[in-house]
């Protein structure tokens, strides 16, 4: 069941539309994966300022580390009250375009767990792209058996990808949670490795 039930996840991605507000994490000595997946206390210090884009943040803000994300205030409740597992949220400073404090926001970190993706469990197919066709693995699975359970939770390896439970995707996109696109795991394309994971 539960190898069923993580095949039916979500991964967050940052929508495809340009002009957000995105921020950058001031603490060039922090690995900014090991905060996302809790395994680094917060440094003394962490903050998080505008770096470009318009000036009014949304629900997620999408860093220039790539894998960070903030959330508001309004995310962090819908978690707490549908008693979402696998998932911290510690506040962090957060500055505008002018400077000037934004109250609210806290850095999503993820503690749930499954096991490493297995390529091999993906569809290789041939994309088109302008330049020609390319390779791509369709579809983000983990090894079977290997989730712990939790509503958010991050794969073993060092991998990068949130993903989300079905009743926790449900839950977000009914409240319109803004600058957040949930992509089932099944949809998911990446480049293809030259030898898959099996």
């Amino acid at each position: 069941m539960k190898g069923e039930d993580m095949d039916q996840a979500s991964i967050i991605e940052e929508p495809g539309i340009g002009g957000r507000f995105r921020g950058s994490l001031e603490s060039a000595s922090a690995d900014p994966l090991a905060l996302v997946r809790g395994e680094l206390p917060l440094p003394p210090g962490l903050a998080a300022r505008w770096e470009t884009g318009k000036a009014r943040p949304h629900d997620f803000i999408w860093t220039t580390l790539a894998i960070p994300v903030l959330v508001s205030a309004k995310v962090v409740g819908l978690l707490q009250e549908a008693g979402a597992t696998g998932w911290s949220a510690p506040p962090i400073p957060l500055f505008g375009k002018q400077g000037e404090a934004i109250p609210g926001y806290h850095l999503l970190t993820v503690h749930g767990r499954c096991g490493p993706v297995r390529d091999g469990r993906s569809a290789r197919v041939m994309k088109p792209y302008p330049g020609g066709p390319f390779p791509v693995w369709r579809g983000l699975y983990a090894e079977p058996g290997t989730w712990d359970g939790s509503d958010l939770y991050m794969p073993e390896g060092g991998a990068g990808w949130i993903f989300v439970s079905p009743r926790m995707r449900s839950k977000l996109e009914r409240a319109r949670v803004g600058n957040v696109v949930f992509t089932s795991t099944d949809e998911v394309e990446r480049a293809a490795l030259l030898s898959p994971t099996r």
